[in-house]
């Protein structure tokens, strides 16, 4: 679940920010084999991959007016024959736009993770198991929607259509602690972490910043070889 964050880069920018208030997110799902060691001690040191896909929704439900400017009939002149003349000129005309919008933008991100994590024994087959890590994304694939300055609106985009978010985010940090039964060469448990992300989803060159940290319930099954 991505804890969505977008703020303006270019503060000369008209675009109205609280359209920034119309998105939320929606639960995604993460897919993750990780290949590791345990030591005698309890010391896990692993790595993985992983495939995410975030989901975000942006959903707005109202009536908007607006006033814009257009050259028109300003005034009509009745002369003393009845003769009428249109006088043209700026007017201002009152737009309305009824909304009912709900759109979704996905992430699919492949990343690579490396991390440590400790076994600490609870019970006989009961295990606490906190951990840390970092993830390099690989690659990441986006479709749905982004703000546009030039519309001050959402701006819709399939995966194959150019968009302004980036291939790859770089690097994430991942903490989390885990409850963890042991059935012998097999255990199975619930983690649930934290995902601190310090970078922006968007190319660079775009008006503003979108980001968003991750929390998430991961359930596991581990599988420990006699080797």
């Amino acid at each position: 679940y991505g804890i969505a964050n977008n703020n303006l880069v270019d503060l000369s920018s008209e675009f109205d920010v609280s359209k920034f208030d119309n998105e939320s997110s929606r639960i995604g799902v993460t897919n993750e084999i990780i290949l590791g060691s345990e030591t005698a001690e309890g010391w896990r040191l692993y790595g993985g991959i992983s495939l995410t896909n975030e989901v975000y929704n942006y959903s707005r439900q109202d009536i908007e007016n607006s006033e814009i400017e257009e050259i028109g009939t300003q005034s009509n002149h009745i002369d003393a024959q009845g003769v009428t003349t249109e006088v043209s000129g700026p007017v201002t005309i009152i737009r309305t736009t009824t909304y009912n919008q709900s759109w979704h933008r996905r992430h699919q991100r492949i990343a690579a993770s490396i991390g440590v994590g400790k076994r600490i024994s609870l019970l006989e087959r009961l295990s606490l198991m906190p951990e840390v890590s970092l993830q390099y994304d690989i690659n990441q694939k986006s479709s749905g929607y982004y703000f546009s300055e030039a519309s001050n609106d959402i701006e819709y985009f399939t995966s194959n259509e150019s968009n302004p978010y980036a291939v790859n985010n770089s690097i994430k940090y991942r903490a989390g602690v885990g409850v963890d039964y042991d059935l012998g060469n097999v255990s199975i448990g619930i983690l649930g972490t934290y995902i601190y992300n310090p970078n922006n989803y968007l190319q660079e060159s775009i008006f503003y910043k979108s980001k968003s940290d991750l929390i998430s319930l991961q359930f596991s099954v581990s599988y420990y070889p006699n080797w």
